[in-house]
């Protein structure tokens, strides 16, 4: 009997042990933690409010510096054995470093205008750095001593060091047949930078030089291939934004429909479309009055990538008239494009006002971010040769000439899974004034209309 009861007893300690254990399991293990580790308190504890959970820690607002929005789009290096495109992140990380230390002393001259000087200024050994676009002298402050206020606000989006041993140097503005004249505190060590070209790990690509609309466009002598990419995707919270933006008066649900999701305060406008992969924000209340010029108000334009652009990596100045600023994504140091003109995953927009103060009025980005690299879905692509781009181009009744440039990027394809996957394939672009064209749209009906109009009018300013 007595034995018995002890049985009873274990049995029934046993089960309100378990009903116990069970409630601290679902509903209180840091309680449970406490008890079973009294004195240690739990060092990071997840904090939920209003249903959401706070994770700023996982989703980042843009680390570049504006500076890094700017920086040299391509290396060209011509030897007489060769003209090369110097494509190796390392020595590209090098050769900045190093041209920075070695700054350019502009000379007092006033910009010359002179396409031929320009055109002979290819044919000597030099080497070659190109900007993704035309930037005012006083952002290349790393790179040039400026003693002219004036000159600060020259553009220019090609820099020429000969490498003949002199110190000489030339600024470009290819699009306007102009350039400065500049010395450096020393020449360029031609035999050091042929030993690190040659030695690289990343082969250069040779190619050959074809005069375009805006200087020289340079295409391989033989087929590229590149990897495609595939990447996981991550939209970035609605809640964040509405967090962000809502910080002097809350934001009212003012619209929903098959195409957006609308919220609305005094301030600001934000458009969610109804995937959530974009976002459009239109400023109720202008800003600053302060006037700034040109120059200064693209620079002003950033303030809103730092804030709110989630892009984790490089983004580049590519297009930046008309009052529209355009911040352009790359990847592996190539430019993002998107298949469609609806939804430009591969772009940030920001809209000025047409006033002195050069205020931003709209901004749009998109929402989307890579979080997972899928290396093993990759697959070599193989990308035409210049004979093959030439004969394609001339086979279409035009000519190299007519193009400001022509490049690889990265093309964002429509197909991502319900948005949770992004597949990006290396092609060759076309750039005409600011607009871009794959070559393969060469192909469609449409190009000849969109190339006739090549000089689409941005939307402008208030």
């Amino acid at each position: 009997m007595r034995r018995n009861r002890i049985l009873s007893f274990v049995l029934t300690f046993c089960v309100l042990l378990n009903v116990l254990l069970t409630y601290y399991l679902l509903y209180d293990m840091t309680s449970l933690k406490q008890l079973l580790q009294p004195g240690k308190t739990e060092g990071n504890q997840e904090v939920v409010m209003q249903g959401e959970r706070d994770i700023p820690n996982f989703y980042q607002t843009s680390a570049l510096e504006f500076k890094d929005t700017y920086k040299p789009f391509k290396y060209i290096y011509r030897s007489e054995e060769a003209t090369e495109w110097i494509i190796d992140p390392t020595l590209i990380e090098s050769l900045a470093s190093t041209l920075a230390e070695n700054q350019i002393n502009l000379s007092r001259d006033d910009f010359q205008e002179d396409q031929k000087f320009i055109e002979n200024l290819y044919a000597l050994n030099h080497l070659q750095v190109q900007f993704a676009d035309e930037i005012p002298l006083s952002f290349l402050t790393d790179y040039v001593q400026i003693h002219q206020e004036d000159q600060a606000e020259s553009y220019i989006n090609q820099i020429i060091y000969p490498l003949d041993g002199e110190r000489t140097v030339y600024l470009l503005n290819t699009r306007t047949n102009q350039y400065y004249l500049g010395h450096l505190n020393k020449a360029v060590d031609r035999k050091s930078l042929h030993q690190e070209v040659s030695q690289s790990k990343v082969q250069a690509i040779e190619v050959q030089g074809y005069i375009g609309k805006a200087g020289m466009i340079y295409l391989p002598n033989d087929p590229v291939h590149l990897d495609d990419q595939v990447y996981t995707l991550e939209s970035i919270p609605e809640h964040l934004f509405l967090s962000a933006f809502s910080e002097n008066a809350a934001l009212k649900n003012t619209e929903t429909s098959n195409t957006k999701v609308t919220y609305f305060n005094y301030q600001y406008t934000l458009d969610f479309t109804e995937d959530k992969q974009m976002l459009s924000v239109r400023v109720n209340r202008p800003g600053d009055t302060n006037q700034r010029s040109f120059a200064e108000k693209i620079e002003n334009t950033f303030k809103y990538i730092k804030r709110y652009d989630y892009w984790p990596g490089d983004l580049r100045l590519m297009g930046a008239k008309h009052n529209l600023a355009q911040y352009r994504r790359y990847l592996n140091n190539l430019p993002i494009f998107s298949l469609g003109r609806t939804n430009d995953y591969g772009s940030s927009k920001m809209y000025i006002r047409n006033n002195n103060s050069g205020d931003i009025y709209r901004y749009q980005f998109p929402l989307l971010i890579f979080h997972a690299h899928i290396p093993d879905q990759s697959q070599s692509i193989q990308l035409a040769s210049a004979a093959e781009i030439f004969e394609k181009v001339k086979d279409h009744g035009y000519s190299l000439s007519q193009f400001d440039d022509v490049f690889i990027g990265y093309q964002w394809q429509d197909d991502m899974e319900a948005g949770k996957k992004a597949h990006l394939i290396p092609k060759w672009y076309i750039k005409i004034d600011d607009n871009f064209y794959s070559l393969d749209q060469m192909d469609s009906a449409a190009f000849e209309a969109e190339f006739q109009d090549d000089t689409e009018i941005l939307p402008g300013g208030e």
